[in-house]
This record gives structure tokens, C-alpha cells and sequence, in this order.
């Protein structure tokens, strides 16, 4: 259930996903864990996504950013990100990455694969609706961005050569690559635990409120 609840809710988003690796083989600390989630819950049931009303929107933001091995246990990342038309949230994701990143900056870089990806794709679909716009990917780890702005794999000759497809996107402008601040980059609410104050801020830039049953009443 909370698999379905989560594609809603990205404050909870990271924090299924980690409950999800272990649902297989529950801990005791998976049970901390749950009920941890089930109190913030009971807290704050309902999440509602606002769309107000907004002018023209050229460009498609992609936030991105990764938790470099951020499981203490096996050394994986997670890979976060999310889509922006304008103050619209569109899609949010969470995800261990499969590849164990030997640094931060593969990590992010692995992170920058999933989220032009993801772009890529909703450009696409916009596209078969006759609507042509724009993608700026963007993240807050300059080796990534090195890696992905040059041509070939220079020193970094441990990442495999069919992941560098994304240096053609960038090479024929099919998507931007900018760099943001690590504190306003909205991706890392989905790829590590944060303080209420942090996930709030978050939450009021993607457009979520959290919302009690009594105020639906």
C-alpha cells in the first residue's frame, strides 16, 4: 500500500523505497522504521499537489542529485529527482542505484543518466501532443557535470562507455546540464532523510501542502 501511496507523496518517497529493499527480509530496524513512517503519517495523512494557475512555460526543470553511498550496508546510492513545468510538479522518483559508485561524483553522474532519462521521455510525449519545449537538467555536483560536458571518459575509464550517450544529448543540445545550489535543489528531498525544516522548504517549492482530515471535512 504505501508503494501506491508513495508515487503521490514525495515526502515519503525515499523513505518507502527503503523499506521496500528490506520487505523481503524485515529487521528490527525495518520495523523501526515503519512505525516511524506511521506516526509522520498519522501526522500528516493527506498531501495535496497544487496547480494554480501559471503563464506560458518554455523549459522543462529536472532536478537531480544522489546520496552517495548512502546505504551503509552494501555502499549503494540512491539516485532522486523530480520534474518542474513551471511551479507544476510532474514526476518524482527515488531509486537505489544497481551500479556501486566508487565516488560522489558517479553517483551524481549515475543520478544525471536516470534524470535525463526521465526527460527525455516526457519531452517525447509532450511532443506526440504537439507541444515542443525545452529540458534543463539540473544538479549540484560539478565533477558530474564535467563528466558529462566532455567527450570520452578521460580519467574516469571505470564507467562504462554505453552510459556516455548522455554526452551526445548534452553535445546536440537535446537537453541542458546546469548546475544548482545543493540547497535549492528539490532532488534531495527524495534521496536521504531530511530535517522537518528542510523537507518543508521542499514541500512548499514543489507545490505540496500537507493538509489534515479535519480540514477536508
Amino acid at each position: 500500500m504505501l508503494n501506491y501511496l508513495a508515487a503521490d507523496r514525495p515526502d515519503i518517497a525515499f523513505s518507502v523505497k527503503e523499506l521496500a529493499r528490506t520487505m523481503s527480509a524485515p529487521t528490527e530496524g525495518s520495523w523501526d522504521q515503519l512505525k516511524r513512517l506511521g506516526r509522520y503519517l498519522v501526522a500528516k495523512p493527506r498531501l495535496v499537489t497544487t496547480y494554480g494557475w501559471q503563464t506560458g512555460v518554455e523549459e522543462l526543470m529536472i532536478y537531480t542529485d544522489a546520496d552517495w553511498a548512502g546505504d551503509k550496508k552494501e555502499r549503494k546510492s540512491t539516485s532522486g529527482g523530480c520534474i518542474m513545468l513551471g511551479k507544476h510538479l510532474i514526476k518524482v522518483w527515488s531509486k537505489t542505484q544497481s551500479l556501486l559508485a566508487l565516488s560522489s561524483g558517479d553517483s551524481e553522474f549515475y543520478g544525471a543518466l536516470k534524470a535525463s532519462a526521465e526527460a527525455l521521455g516526457i519531452l517525447s510525449m509532450m511532443r506526440d501532443l504537439g507541444v515542443h519545449m525545452k529540458g534543463n537538467v539540473l544538479g549540484d555536483a560539478s565533477a558530474a557535470l564535467g563528466i558529462i560536458h566532455r567527450k570520452g571518459l578521460g580519467r574516469t575509464r571505470h564507467i562504462d562507455t554505453g552510459m556516455l550517450w548522455i554526452q551526445q544529448t548534452a553535445a546536440e543540445k537535446r537537453l541542458e546540464y546546469s548546475k544548482v545550489l545543493g540547497s535549492e535543489d528539490l532532488a534531495d528531498l527524495m534521496t536521504k532523510y531530511l530535517t522537518q525544516e528542510v523537507a518543508l522548504r521542499h514541500c512548499r517549492r514543489l507545490s505540496l501542502t500537507s493538509v489534515s482530515y479535519t480540514h477536508l471535512t
